[in-house]
């Protein structure tokens, strides 16, 4: 089955990396379970300080947040994962089977990414980031 990317998903990655945006188009056509791009694929500094107090993020010093890159857009985007009977579920499988297809897409496309579904101090199955270590080229930026 091949999905599409809604036009809030489009909206929600207005504002992300050229890159990421690639993937994600990438990955939807062929993921094996529907998803969406949450709103806080791109924060303020104040919205990511509000993710930290409510113990939803560990860092200010986020991918999402456009002014922690030189590129100066978002390098995180967070994934909304639909199950078979296409209601939002929190099951990790579901997000498990697409950070593995995020994985083959980011593989084949040539983009770093890290994967929330394999950090090791927590579960965070919708999160895809450029590594910190790959600065995205400021070209980019729009």
């Amino acid at each position: 089955m091949s999905y599409h990317l809604s036009k809030m998903s489009r909206r929600n990655m207005e504002k992300c990396h050229p890159d990421l945006i690639r993937l994600v188009e990438h990955v939807i056509v062929r993921a094996r379970h529907d998803f969406s791009v949450r709103e806080q694929s791109v924060r303020t500094i104040q919205d990511q300080a509000n993710f930290v107090a409510q113990g939803w993020s560990t860092t200010m010093n986020s991918r999402h947040v456009p002014e922690n890159n030189a590129c100066g857009l978002s390098c995180a985007v967070d994934v909304a994962v639909y199950d078979n009977n296409g209601s939002i579920t929190n099951k990790e499988y579901y997000y498990k089977r697409v950070a593995q297809d995020f994985i083959t897409s980011a593989i084949k496309l040539g983009i770093p990414i890290n994967c929330g579904a394999l950090f090791g101090s927590f579960f965070d199955g919708g999160h895809f980031e450029i590594p910190y270590n790959v600065e995205p080229s400021v070209y980019h930026k729009r």
